[in-house]
């Protein structure tokens, strides 16, 4: 018995061991957070538009002549959105009757991800008064680039559009809508509303994001089947 000590000891002098702790994927790795700097200014980064952990571990020590580390970095990318309506409201003025429609005003978008655009409760404008001869006034939209507009009644505006990732999206979209009314004889004299919604929905937003856009679930879940992340790697 003594033997088979002694030899056990001289195998792992001269041979070496690795010790791995074992990772069940989706497992949480135990990190630490670091500080996150300004690489412009080497500033700390105090906007909270980014967060770093570290984890892992590797060591050896002994006579084996070859040894390895696996250093490895991760980052996951939330999606961001950038959109702006530079006017939200037409206000008509109208003396006679006729068939009119008002310049444009711009709607951009970007992001870095699949985007969904809902248009929704758009109609023809309404009477705001009481018993009115024509109650509603034929509205009509146009959203786009070109100057060859084809108009859209403003009931048949309910749909959603989804602008697919693409360097066109990230660098900025750029979009015309108008706004056209026929008014006729037959409208009453008064005011006439009507107020639609555009929903803007991000479709590739990360799990560490919840739905306000702030942090969530931090430290996050790492999965050690995904390349380049490997569990505790302590050798000797």
């Amino acid at each position: 018995m003594k033997k088979i000590a002694i030899l056990a000891v001289l195998l792992v002098f001269v041979f070496g061991f690795v010790t791995m702790t074992e990772v069940v994927a989706g497992d949480p790795i135990p990190g630490a957070e670091v500080t996150v700097y300004n690489s412009v200014d080497n500033t700390p980064h105090l906007d909270d538009n980014a967060r770093a952990y570290i984890s892992g571990h590797a060591e050896g020590a002994c006579n084996k002549k070859v040894w390895e580390a696996i250093i490895s970095a991760r980052a996951n990318i939330a999606q961001w959105v950038d959109w702006e309506f530079e006017n939200t409201r037409w206000d008509w003025y109208v003396r006679k009757p006729g068939d009119y429609y008002a310049n444009s005003f711009k709607f951009k978008l970007s992001s870095n991800g699949d985007v969904a655009v809902t248009f929704a409760d758009f109609d023809d404008l309404g009477y705001l008064g009481q018993d009115g001869v024509k109650e509603t006034i034929d509205t009509y939209y146009f959203a786009g680039l070109q100057r060859d507009i084809e108009w859209i009644r403003a009931d048949e505006l309910e749909c959603t559009h989804t602008f697919e990732d693409s360097a066109e999206l990230h660098a900025g979209l750029e979009f015309k809508l108008w706004n056209r009314i026929d008014v006729t004889p037959c409208n009453s004299a008064s005011s006439y509303a009507n107020a639609g919604k555009v929903t803007i929905t991000l479709q590739n937003q990360k799990d560490f994001i919840d739905d306000d856009g702030n942090w969530v679930n931090l430290p996050p879940m790492y999965d050690d089947t995904l390349p380049f992340y490997g569990p505790d790697q302590s050798s000797s």
